[in-house]
C-alpha cells in the first residue's frame, strides 16, 4: 500500500523560504527524501492558497506566474480570460487547457484503438479469403451504396 503525507501550510511555507537557512533547507531535504522513497506528497488547495497569499504579501504578486509570463500569442488570450471573470487566475486557464488537451488525447487514443480493431478485422477477413478485388465495378458499387445512404439521411432530416 502506498504511503502519503498530507502537508499543511506550515511545512509548505517553510520549504518556500530562502535557501541557505537551516530549517527551510532541512524541510526541503525531507520533501526530497519522501519523493525519492515513493511517498505521495499531497498539498490541499487551501494550504497552497495560504502559502501563496503569504508570499505575495511579503514579496508582491510579481513573484508568481502571471499572464506576463505566458508568451507569444497566448498572453493576450489568457489575460482576456482572467479579466473577463471566466477564470480567477492564470493557473485556472492553464489547468482548463491541460484538461481539454488530456480529453483530446484520450479521444485520439480511443479512435486509434478502434481503428486498430477495425484493421485487425480486415486483416482477418483478408486472411480468410473474404475480400473482393478493388476495381471500377467495386468502386461504382461502393459509391452507389454511399449515395443511397446519404439520400436516405437527407430524406429523414427533411421529414
Amino acid at each position: 500500500m502506498r504511503e502519503f503525507v498530507l502537508l499543511d501550510s506550515g511545512p509548505l511555507g517553510l520549504a518556500c523560504r530562502r535557501h541557505g537557512s537551516p530549517l527551510p533547507d532541512h524541510c526541503r531535504q525531507w520533501f526530497r527524501g519522501l519523493i525519492l522513497r515513493g511517498v505521495g506528497v499531497v498539498i490541499p488547495e487551501i494550504a497552497d492558497y495560504e502559502v501563496r497569499r503569504e508570499l505575495m504579501e511579503r514579496k508582491g504578486p510579481s513573484t508568481f506566474w502571471h499572464p506576463g509570463k505566458v508568451g507569444g500569442p497566448f498572453r493576450p488570450y489568457v489575460t482576456q480570460k482572467v479579466e473577463s471573470g471566466m477564470y480567477h487566475s492564470v493557473s485556472e486557464v492553464i489547468r482548463d487547457g491541460l484538461r481539454l488537451m488530456k480529453e483530446r488525447d484520450e479521444l485520439h487514443q480511443s479512435k486509434l484503438a478502434e481503428l486498430r480493431k477495425e484493421l485487425a478485422i480486415g486483416a482477418e477477413q483478408a486472411d480468410g479469403g473474404q475480400v473482393q478485388p478493388f476495381n471500377e465495378e467495386t468502386t461504382a458499387r461502393v459509391k452507389a451504396r454511399g449515395r443511397s445512404r446519404l439520400n436516405a439521411q437527407n430524406d429523414s432530416e427533411q421529414a
